[in-house]
């Protein structure tokens, strides 16, 4: 027997892992690769030293599933019987419950009475610790009923299993005292006592991990005392037939599948056998492809037939237990059967092989595979020659394909016979066929080598293509671009972890609809069970050393450096580099062939979620520290590359200690100057959210009296303006502070910053005040890039307030004092409000002006090339050019999205509602209309306003005509309000068409007022001209004398005598709704016809069935 180091369990001498907790029994040697036994010291195979593995001590964070299980009514009983007649009768029930718990890997940590609590997954995770739990569960509770038959004992089980997030003292292993502590375990108790009698229930965690082997129904919530809510529950009711859920297509496959057909083939026609070795991490392809292999030999039963063995990594028997899968399954044994029938069905079985001569010869030798009783058992050789030549007997019958499942678990034994297998074979067609994970070949580095007959095929990750292709298939539908994105990046060309997040996805109702697209619930998706025991398990194989070099590395990030990970685990460059190349091999790590770190050498995690369970199995403590030496050694390299870097770990080292109650002092003064330069650069690079943390961060560590407070909490209110449209206040007070200590010019940059902030915001007359206040301050300083932007942000100031003159005289100047510096961004911002100038003033050349300004902030990936888009498509807007003005807001929309701009996205998402209008679609004008006046309180008034106008337009078109004015004369008052043109003119014009027929001369009045009010500037009226046009000649009053145009112009001067013509303007236009009208209103029984038929398609019975009436819009 072989003793377990980790837990002590004793396990059969072929045992290559502990049946309980899974530790590895059997090392590789380095030098060989030959089996060593643990507590060995040199390799019995080629004498190489072997390194000594200490025992695993400390702590670490693991998810784990504990089992609890009471006996029902033990108290009553116990109080009637005498001391020794409970004894005798619980010792059983303990043996026979211990029995079962470690024959499925778990740990029994301790009996309290006659109730006992085990562990499943320490002090090593298993992928599959919550359905090990679930089927102890059931074992316990069938081996308790079986006690009960064979004696006049009457014991029954309440059964609670619960998954979840434990700290886990490694320690503690040998004893089985104190394993885990966490909410976990009590939540768990609570779900035991609330069980029926002999029934199992499990909490949530568990149930979502299992639901694909299990059979359960929903239990109802428990009360748990002290929790805030009820803790949902389900009972299991048994095992399912099949655990495997559908098939998923196969995607980005087609290669391997290729050549293991190709295989196949070979081995029907040179009739030679064939080792085929598919090699993969977890979940990235090998059972699937094996499945369709099987899938290709079932479609034709005639020509192949196949058999199935699984590895087990646990449980009794497990020494050939895939041999033993594939003989039962031939011979039609079933677990139920009694011995006397399996034993009937294995000498049919071998009876009927094709030409067999010593068939008794054979049933001696297969009789112990299968488990039946045999005499005392032959020399190894005997047993694989007898083997051998049953599946060759099978062979010639048929050709024969033997596929071995997760070889990587297999007995050391299991590996032997399969070399044996393939290399004396002769003669028959058979395909061997086996899956494993890279540790197989660290187990055995000559796997396959050396033998003609074998082909490794290694798996690699799929490609984003082929992952969303994957994806779109388990949705059902292309993912919208923020989910595939958030699924690409966990997935990372793992088909399963793209499976298991989709489903999760659906499952959980973790999509929601928001502004107009889908987006994530929360930023941050959790880790489905599956995939964090996947992970988990694989991670826990690791030897102490590497494993704690892994999680250093995971402190690190998902780029970390070799000199970064030798200081963290106080290792020498030598030393780590040996264990991050064993790393590398186990596809655990890459190597980057580049280094952001001169002279360092890069590595990056394989899948950002191997990452994240590392690092996750850290006690809080241990990170910690590990985040603080990360600091440290960033710290030393000095410069300002990896500023981001060293603030994140700082802020990681500065939280940790505050939960653990220690003292951060230490830490502080070195902390607040790395988050001030992270969020400097943060800000440079457009990373808005990231730079308002480290700046908060920054503010929380500075004293009141700090000098440096009112820099930190500019740096706030710029991220916090970018990303959010807030920040004003901090802006306020750091204007304030500044003043006070007489920085002018870093004054006049907060004070201009103010003024765009608070326009977005509709408070027009606070932001007018500001940018003039900013330039007061820079007026009489010498020239620098803040006075440059500042009267940047001044000219754009005069062309929204319609004062285009100033506007361009402002910007020249800007445009100058920018030439002279070489600040390009600031030449952007001037060029667009020039070009907002110059198109007011009906100088279309000011075009170029836009197009340029764009050009320069895009290139520089600059917020400001939003802004200066907004201006260029309200300009062509203006001019009549709506493809234009589309194709540039659909621009912003994804500039706004890669630049992280919050406040502008949200602008530019209500500007789809005019786009939607005059394309067409109502139904949806009409829903986003409604989306934006009801979240009026986070955009601005500007929005807001044309939302409403669009959606009275609308409602009038569509019958409603108190509802229409209903929302107009809101939309009027707030325009008022802001007093611009833009805003006002549109509001107006609206007004006095609706009111045309039942109110001329409150129309009148209106169309007066507008025509007052954009006198000099009467390009920018923009669109408001088709309403101008109709109500002007509804009224028959004169067109206006203009010294300048524009296609909207044209259109409604030429509504007033030919309006077929006015129609093909707006069609030129891109209007479809002003230029129905204006066919309807040409009276021709052709261009009504046309005219109808948009209207029935946007649903505008009223607007439809109308005539030559100047009332439809």
């Amino acid at each position: 027997m072989v003793v377990c180091p980790s837990c002590r369990r004793e396990n059969s001498d072929s045992a290559r892992f502990c049946v309980s907790c899974g530790t590895a029994l059997l090392l590789a040697c380095v030098e060989c690769g030959a089996d060593v036994p643990v507590g060995a010291t040199f390799c019995p195979a080629c004498g190489a030293p072997v390194a000594v593995e200490t025992k695993p001590s400390g702590e670490e964070r693991k998810v784990v599933t504990v089992l609890f299980a009471d006996l029902v009514g033990s108290t009553s009983r116990a109080e009637r019987l005498d001391p020794e007649d409970v004894r005798d009768l619980l010792s059983p029930y303990f043996a026979t419950v211990r029995a079962e718990i470690e024959q499925f890997g778990g740990i029994v940590e301790k009996f309290i009475g006659d109730a006992v609590m085990a562990v499943f997954g320490a002090p090593a995770s298993h992928e599959d610790d919550p359905e090990r739990a679930v089927r102890a569960a059931f074992a316990m509770r069938d081996a308790v009923g079986a006690l009960n038959d064979d004696s006049d004992a009457d014991l029954h089980l309440r059964i609670g299993v619960n998954t979840g997030e434990a700290v886990v003292s490694l320690g503690a292993i040998e004893t089985g005292v104190g394993i885990v502590t966490g909410d976990v375990v009590n939540t768990g108790q609570r779900l035991e006592a609330a069980a029926p009698v002999d029934g199992i229930l499990v909490g949530e965690s568990t149930y979502r991990a299992t639901a694909g082997a299990i059979e359960y129904r929903e239990a109802g919530p428990v009360p748990a005392k002290g929790k805030s809510r009820p803790v949902p529950a389900w009972e299991a009711l048994g095992t399912r037939e099949s655990a495997g859920r559908p098939a998923t297509p196969l995607v980005g496959r087609w290669q391997e599948l290729s050549q293991l057909l190709d295989a196949l083939v070979r081995v029907r026609e040179e009739r030679t056998p064939q080792l085929v070795s598919l090699v993969g991490v977890p979940g990235i392809g090998k059972t699937r492809l094996a499945r369709e292999l099987v899938t290709a030999v079932e479609a034709e039963p005639d020509t192949a037939t196949w058999l199935r063995g699984r590895c087990l990594p646990y449980g009794d028997g497990v020494s050939f237990a895939a041999l033993a899968e594939m003989a039962r399954t031939q011979a039609g044994i079933l677990a139920t059967d009694s011995e006397e029938e399996a034993a009937a069905k294995l000498q049919a079985a071998v009876e009927a092989l094709p030409g067999e001569a010593d068939a008794g010869w054979l049933e001696t030798h297969l009789r112990p595979l299968v488990g039946l009783a045999a005499e005392a058992p032959e020399a190894r050789e005997d047993s694989f020659a007898a083997w051998r030549r049953f599946f060759e007997a099978l062979a010639e019958a048929r050709p024969l394909v033997l596929v071995f499942e997760d070889l990587h678990w297999a007995d050391p034994a299991v590996l032997d016979f399969v070399d044996h297998l393939v290399d004396w074979a002769s003669g028959v067609p058979l395909l061997v066929l086996c899956t494993a994970r890279p540790e197989l070949l660290e187990r055995r580095p000559g796997w396959g080598g050396g033998k003609l007959n074998a082909i490794t095929i290694s798996l690699s990750p799929l490609s984003d293509e082929e992952t969303s292709d994957l994806v779109e298939s388990l949705l059902g539908q292309e993912p919208p671009p923020v989910v595939a994105e958030a699924l690409l990046a966990q997935a990372a060309g793992n088909p399963l972890y793209a499976e298991e997040y989709a489903r999760m996805l659906v499952e959980r109702g973790l999509l929601v609809r928001d502004n107009g697209s889908w987006r994530l619930a929360q930023p941050d998706l959790p880790l489905p069970e599956s995939v964090q025991g996947t992970i988990a398990a694989r991670i826990d194989t690791l030897p102490a050393d590497e494993k704690a070099v892994l999680q250093e590395a995971a402190v690190v990030g998902k780029v970390f450096w070799l000199g970064a990970v030798a200081a963290g685990a106080g290792l020498e460059r030598d030393e780590a580099e040996r264990l991050l190349h064993q790393l590398e091999r186990k596809e655990f790590v890459r190597r980057e062939r580049r280094s952001s770190i001169a002279d360092e050498g890069q590595l990056s995690f394989r899948h950002v979620l191997v990452r994240d369970v590392a690092y996750g199995q850290l006690p809080r403590p241990r990170r910690a520290e590990a985040h603080a030496r990360a600091a440290a050694w960033l710290e030393s390299l000095g410069g300002d590359e990896l500023a981001e870097q060293l603030a994140y770990h700082y802020e990681c080292a500065l939280e940790l200690r505050r939960a653990l109650g220690e003292e951060t002092a230490d830490l502080a003064g070195r902390a607040v100057e790395a988050f001030h330069q992270a969020g400097e650069r943060a800000l440079s690079v457009n990373a808005f959210e990231a730079a308002r943390r480290f700046f908060e961060a920054e503010l929380d560590l500075r004293p009141e009296d700090d000098p440096r407070r009112p820099y930190a909490r500019l740096g706030l209110g710029k991220a916090r303006g970018h990303a959010e449209g807030g920040g004003a206040a901090e802006l306020e007070q750091a204007f304030e502070e500044l003043q006070a200590a007489g920085d002018v010019e870093t004054a006049a940059e907060v004070a201009s910053s103010l003024g765009p902030l608070l326009w977005a915001r509709g408070e027009t007359e606070g932001a007018a005040e500001w940018l003039h206040r900013s330039g007061d301050l820079v007026a009489d300083l010498p020239p620098s890039r803040t006075k440059a932007m500042v009267l940047g942000r001044l000219a754009g100031l005069h062309s929204v307030r319609d004062e285009a003159d100033d506007a361009i005289r402002v910007a020249e100047a800007a445009l100058e004092l920018a030439g002279q510096l070489g600040a390009e961004d600031v030449r952007a911002r001037a060029l667009g409000a020039l070009g907002n100038a110059r198109t007011q003033n009906g100088d279309w050349k000011g075009f170029e002006d836009h197009a340029l300004s764009v050009e320069l902030a895009t290139r520089l990936r600059s917020p400001e090339a939003i802004v200066n888009i907004i201006n260029y498509a309200g300009s062509l807007i203006a001019y009549g050019d709506l493809a234009g003005a589309f194709e540039l807001q659909e621009q912003g929309r994804k500039l706004s999205e890669e630049l992280g701009e919050g406040r502008y996205a949200a602008w530019l998402h209500a500007e789809r509602v005019s786009e939607l209008h005059w394309t067409g679609r109502w139904d949806e004008a009409l829903e986003l209309a409604d989306e934006v006046v009801a979240g009026s309180a986070e955009v601005a008034a500007y929005m807001e306003i044309p939302a409403r106008l669009i959606r009275a337009r609308i409602r009038f078109d569509r019958g409603a005509s108190a509802e229409a004015l209903a929302d107009v004369e809101p939309a009027l008052a707030q325009s008022l309000e802001i007093g611009e043109v833009q805003v006002v003119v549109p509001a107006l014009a609206l007004r006095a068409r609706l009111r045309l027929e039942d109110d001329p001369a409150g129309a009148e009045a209106d169309v007066a007022s507008v025509l007052e009010r954009i006198r000099g500037k009467e390009v920018w009226a923009s669109y408001a001209w088709s309403d101008l046009g109709v109500v002007l000649a509804g009224l028959e009053l004169p067109f206006p004398e203009l010294n300048v145009s524009s296609r909207w112009i044209e259109a409604a001067r030429a509504f007033a005598t030919d309006r077929a013509a006015a129609a093909e303007i707006y069609a030129e236009i891109g209007s479809r709704p002003d230029e129905a009208f204006a066919r309807l209103q040409a009276g021709t029984e052709a261009e009504v016809a046309r005219a109808r038929a948009f209207y029935r398609e946007v649903g505008a019975s009223r607007a439809a069935s109308g005539s030559a009436s100047a009332r439809g819009s």
